[in-house]
């Protein structure tokens, strides 16, 4: 994020194409015989009367009135009190309404529609009422289902005269987003967790603070967290040393030792890392804090000697890691975007010229890159990254929802979202497996928002989903 500015239930229902019209005769296939969970439409039109009832058994759902604008009402099954409405269709929209399927979890809802507005399958979130997705274009063609079923197997189930399954859709409940999800530590002390104290006291790098080191990575271990993000170099005021003309010359004495403490605590406790190079800090024009001078080295961005002294320091901190597991990606700088003293061109060299050389120091480690924002990863789809990043907070909501299939981000390798704030944590991890994303992080253990908060409600959502 931004730092001085402040800041699987189920996995995506995937190449789904709805096309549809009516059918007579229908026969109901065994898949669909006897289900409580779900509605239908054999003759037509589900049935207002119908009730689909949670899997968990506490709840159902049936139509409302008037019943072709897309009101369904939520009721509680022991007494039948109206607990929500929901609104499945546009205010001011009409359609027919076709079938409802509860999530094995008893948290999701598929309606489908066709014949006039919101054609195709929209998946709710029934606690909220919000859509998640789209499945499926909703396209006018020759056939339309009529019947609709989750699976246990995390197969969603169609059908159009209901004589055979037509088609079937991976909706798996599987630990993929769960494994590679957790939080930004970030630091302990930003910019000199890697390295020398930089303004000449006691160390305080990873390697002496192993105690605080652990307590925290064991924290987020503990609740479920399997991947971490943390910054080592930041801005370069500390591990690596500069000569009196700006040109680096190698790492100062503590630099690989904490390097070393990160990975090692980590295998200790059970997390992967992605270890964050460099910050925006590196080029912001800041230089002073306070009375504190901070890093500032644009020069490794717009020099090209100096661009190629620093890497050859690097060179063999990522040749000495190239097996080591617990790294889950390296990631060049985060939110470059917001640098200031470079442009954009030579922040683009400096971003291929770090990816070339962790891919040749190190060939099977994933690259990536920490975008400000979901519209940027546009303009780093030429640089050779393995895995690509975007970073999302609430205030970014209205104009990029969260709820945007992975497919509208325009690459062709997995999509990481790697700072989200810590709100509505199930919600989120829910839009994100469904949206085909690779992972979410949330911001932060140390540093902005409070990752703690909502640890617990993290920890939830890990043990449903991890095997």
């Amino acid at each position: 994020m931004n730092m001085r500015a402040g800041a699987c239930v189920l996995v995506l229902l995937i190449g789904l194409f709805l096309v549809g019209c009516g059918g007579s005769n229908r026969i109901t296939p065994p898949i669909f015989a006897n289900r409580l969970d779900a509605l239908y439409s054999p003759n037509g039109s589900v049935d207002p009367a119908a009730k689909a009832f949670t899997p968990n058994g506490l709840y159902y759902v049936k139509l409302m009135a008037p019943y072709d604008e897309g009101y369904i009402g939520l009721y509680a099954r022991a007494d039948d009190h109206l607990v929500r409405q929901l609104r499945v269709l546009p205010v001011g929209a009409s359609n027919d309404m076709k079938g409802v399927a509860w999530s094995p979890d008893s948290r999701f809802l598929a309606v489908m529609y066709h014949g006039g507005a919101r054609d195709g399958v929209y998946l709710y979130n029934a606690r909220t009422g919000d859509v998640i997705r789209r499945a499926g274009d909703g396209s006018r063609a020759s056939v339309y289902y009529h019947f609709m079923v989750f699976q246990q197997d995390g197969m969603l189930y169609l059908s159009e005269r209901g004589t055979v399954v037509d088609q079937q859709f991976s909706s798996g409940l599987t630990p993929a987003l769960a494994q590679s999800s957790g939080a930004n530590l970030p630091w302990i002390h930003y910019g000199w967790d890697i390295g020398r104290n930089p303004w000449g006291g006691a160390p305080e790098g990873f390697s002496g603070n192993t105690t605080a080191l652990n307590e925290d990575l064991r924290y987020l271990a503990q609740h479920g967290v399997r991947l971490v993000r943390v910054f080592t170099f930041c801005d370069l005021r500390s591990g690596v040393l500069f000569d009196a003309g700006g040109m680096p010359t190698g790492f100062d004495a503590h630099a690989l030792d904490d390097f070393e403490a990160l990975l090692d605590t980590a295998d200790a406790v059970g997390v992967r890392v992605i270890p964050v190079l460099f910050d925006y800090t590196l080029a912001d024009g800041v230089a002073m804090e306070g009375a504190n001078a901070v890093g500032e080295h644009p020069n490794v961005i717009t020099s090209a000697a100096a661009r190629t002294a620093l890497l050859d320091i690097l060179k063999p901190l990522i040749r000495r890691y190239h097996t080591r597991a617990t790294i889950y990606s390296w990631e060049i700088i985060n939110e470059p975007e917001y640098v200031t003293t470079a442009s954009a061109e030579e922040v683009n060299t400096f971003v291929n010229a770090c990816v070339a050389m962790i891919h040749a120091e190190s060939p099977t480690a994933r690259v990536t890159l920490g975008c400000r924002n979901r519209d940027d990863v546009a303009r780093w789809t030429s640089a050779g990254f393995d895995l690509y990043q975007f970073h999302h907070y609430d205030s970014m909501e209205g104009q990029l929802p969260l709820a945007t299939p992975v497919a509208q981000v325009g690459v062709s390798k997995p999509v990481l979202i790697g700072e989200c704030q810590p709100t509505m944590i199930r919600d989120k991890m829910d839009i994100a497996a469904i949206n085909g994303y690779a992972g979410m992080l949330f911001w932060s253990l140390n540093a902005d928002y409070d990752f703690t908060a909502v640890a617990d409600e993290y920890a939830g959502w890990c043990d449903a989903h991890l095997e």
